[in-house]
């Protein structure tokens, strides 16, 4: 896109699927959760096709249930609404179950990449950029857009903030954590991720 000539804020605004969406949860603030939701899921789709799948997903849903069951006429058309909104919703949900399943699986992975990258002598953004490079998607890309924040003028802690509301998983929040705490002191982050990375394959083994 910067190729092309757009500008930096702009490309950012549509890799991160906000042009569209925030628009639209401007008019309606309860599309907030499901536009979170989306987001959370990895889905690609925008909110506004969301929203007309449900619709389509209702409007397939009556003739079956007004021909095949024994629904009152007044009743069906409740019940083709919540099919209409609540099969996508179900399938975003365990969408993003998989993807923090995932995710969890792979941070401890990228916290030792990045524990690595510290006590080589590298900065916190040369390690986060590694973690991005090297691992694979659902963590590798969204630690990519991380590193682009950064490279746009955020600081490391507001990024990784982003990115835990990105993803909703709590262990984010202990690198974020750890991140403000020791900002400014790449060198005294290793030992505080190291334990973290730890910590979280104890629990994964717990489970």
């Amino acid at each position: 896109m910067l190729a092309d000539g757009r500008n930096p804020h702009e490309a950012m605004a549509l890799l991160r699927r906000e042009s569209r969406a925030a628009a639209i949860v401007r008019i309606f603030p309860l599309l907030g959760s499901l536009d979170r939701l989306l987001t959370q899921a990895g889905a690609s789709a925008s909110l506004g096709r969301v929203l007309l799948s449900m619709v389509v997903c209702a409007a397939l849903s009556l003739a079956p249930l007004r021909l095949l069951s024994a629904l009152p006429p007044t009743l069906a058309p409740m019940v083709a609404g919540a099919l209409g909104v609540g099969l996508p919703v179900l399938y975003l949900t365990l969408c993003r179950a998989w993807r923090r399943l995932r995710f969890e699986e792979q941070l401890p992975d990228a916290l030792d990449l990045i524990t690595r990258s510290l006590r080589a002598g590298d900065t916190l953004g040369g390690a986060l950029a590694a973690v991005a490079r090297e691992m694979p998607d659902p963590l590798g890309s969204e630690f990519g857009v991380v590193v682009d924040e950064i490279s746009y003028g955020r600081s490391p802690d507001v990024a990784l903030a982003r990115l835990d509301e990105r993803v909703g998983l709590p262990d984010l929040r202990y690198l974020t954590l750890a991140v403000q705490i020791r900002s400014g002191a790449d060198g005294n982050l290793a030992p505080a991720l190291e334990g973290l990375a730890k910590a979280m394959r104890d629990q994964l083994r717990m489970c």
